[in-house]
């Protein structure tokens, strides 16, 4: 098992290690099936360990609502744009020239979106008109804010927005023995950098093209955006496992220990001067695992992780004072 002290300095924990690590400390059999369900499920966070000696490109995106009413209309008008005899007409002129129509399309997304949500939640939405739905309704996607770029990194967290989760079913089902359907999503991959960037993981359209600008001249740092698209999964040979620190914040959660800048140092003194101070034995020496067990017994409050963790602060803050 990967001791406290190792996880510290790794940087990479795989599946297998930590699942037995995690057996250990709810003292039942945890499997690589729980925690690929559990990443599934949002409730623990995976990441990915890119091959080294590879590079891969990605484009930044952002999760970006607007009215309703907008979306609707760019859906529209993007829709009358696929007549070739109104490409070239403006859209204030197809909004004027289609008005009954228009206003017929917001109906209709109107009546179809009510139907689910009274479906979804009941007769809260009964009483919604096709008004206040244009004028509260939200429309959320994803947008890029970035040309392609090289990744420079290697780990990276999986949100499981897009492509990763098939990835994560069909690992799921190879771990469980028989073969997933193939489905995709069009919409690519999606990670997280160290940042808390989005990144959609992209592919070539024509391997090896060179960039140039607008006068002819080649642009060798420079990524061409029209020749990149989402790929339809992880890169070959990727990894799944967890950040030490994604480990360590889930282990807090099921064992209720609370996190270092939440611990009440003035109550844990106080609660060590009261196990010295009615102690039976006064000869006894102190050493840090004796007064853990005390303190565990005396208040059920502190659990041993979490004092392991109070003591390493506090060792840390004594040496970088006194020496």
């Amino acid at each position: 098992m990967v001791s406290d002290r190792l996880l510290k300095i790794k940087k990479w924990i795989g599946l297998d290690e930590a699942a037995e690590r995690l057996s250990s400390i709810v003292e039942g059999n945890v499997t690589v099936l729980d925690l690929i369900e559990l990443g599934l499920s949002h409730d623990l966070i995976l990441s990915v360990r890119l091959p080294y000696g590879e590079k891969f490109v990605g484009r930044e995106m952002i999760y970006k609502e607007v009215p309703i009413i907008n979306h609707l209309q760019e859906m529209f008008l993007f829709k009358l744009m696929c007549d070739p005899n109104l490409k070239n007409v403006s859209e204030e002129d197809l909004l004027s020239a289609y008005e009954e129509e228009f206003k017929q399309y917001l109906l209709e997304d109107f009546e179809s979106s009510k139907e689910k949500m009274l479906a979804r939640y009941g007769s809260k939405y009964e009483n919604m008109t096709l008004e206040s739905y244009l004028e509260k309704s939200r429309f959320g996607d994803y947008e890029y804010v970035s040309a392609p770029e090289y990744l420079n990194e290697v780990i990276y967290d999986l949100p499981m927005i897009g492509a990763e989760v098939l990835d994560l079913q069909r690992l799921y089902s190879t771990e469980k023995g028989y073969e997933s359907k193939g489905l995709i999503n069009l919409g690519g991959p999606f990670i997280k950098d160290t940042n808390g960037r989005l990144i959609n993981i992209m592919e070539e359209f024509e391997r090896g093209k060179i960039t140039k600008d607008k006068d002819g001249n080649i642009r060798l740092l420079e990524l061409d955006a029209m020749n990149y698209f989402p790929t339809d999964g992880l890169p070959v040979n990727s990894e799944i496992g967890l950040r030490p620190e994604n480990l360590i914040a889930f282990e807090r959660t099921i064992t209720g220990t609370p996190d270092i800048e939440e611990m009440d140092f003035g109550f844990l003194v106080g609660s060590m001067l009261s196990v010295i101070k009615n102690t039976n034995s006064k000869q006894r020496r102190w050493t840090q695992d004796l007064l853990k067990e005390e303190l565990v017994e005396m208040c059920p409050k502190f659990t041993r992780r979490a004092l392991d963790d109070y003591f390493a602060v506090a060792n840390k803050k004594f040496k970088e004072k006194f020496n």
